[in-house]
């Protein structure tokens, strides 16, 4: 008898730690503000915008492009892989923001704790509720390079990514992308 009651009780469990195999879909909380998030929902909006005016420059040597499409994902996946929403991150970012005379956040800044940290700053900027910029400033440094990164995103008129590295064989590199353009 006593053998039966302890099988049943290693039965049901077993069946109660397997659990349900649907998996309900729960939402996930952020610790910070979802820029992957942000950058999914603004690359779907501006799939229709046209006029864009691009101007790059490498070490000095600018190239203006008129265009009438570009593909938003790749060239504003930069700013969306600068998203600090991961697990291991929750306690290295300090958190500071800004409230106006009506009591809404008008900035909101990240600042990293650690030098190891390759994303150093996030600032998002509010005008009545929406985000009016995001700022990103980007380092990291190896025995053999030093590389910095200035992101700037304005919703409504376009966005500016420099680039500085300083490579120990090959010297300093420059680059800049400006990107200008008006929603409909």
């Amino acid at each position: 008898m006593k053998l039966n009651k302890i099988s049943i009780f290693f039965v049901v469990f077993f069946i109660g730690c397997l659990g349900n195999d649907q998996t309900e879909s729960t939402p996930t909380s952020l610790t910070f503000f979802d820029l992957k998030g942000f950058f999914q929902t603004e690359i779907k909006q501006l799939k229709n915008v046209r006029n864009i005016s691009k101007i790059t420059e490498v070490n000095g040597q600018k190239e203006t492009l008129k265009l009438d499409s570009i593909d938003f994902e790749i060239d504003l996946k930069i700013f969306s892989d600068a998203d600090i929403n991961k697990p291991s991150w929750q306690d290295k970012y300090s958190v500071d923001s800004l409230i106006n005379e009506d009591g809404q956040i008008s900035k909101l800044t990240y600042g990293a704790q650690s030098q190891k940290l390759k994303i150093r700053n996030l600032e998002i900027d509010y005008v009545d509720g929406k985000v009016s910029q995001i700022s990103i400033i980007k380092s990291s440094s190896s025995a053999i390079s030093e590389v910095s990164e200035k992101l700037i995103y304005k919703p409504n008129s376009g966005y500016n990514i420099e680039r500085e590295q300083d490579i120990t064989l090959s010297g300093k590199n420059q680059f800049r992308v400006e990107v200008k353009f008006e929603r409909y």
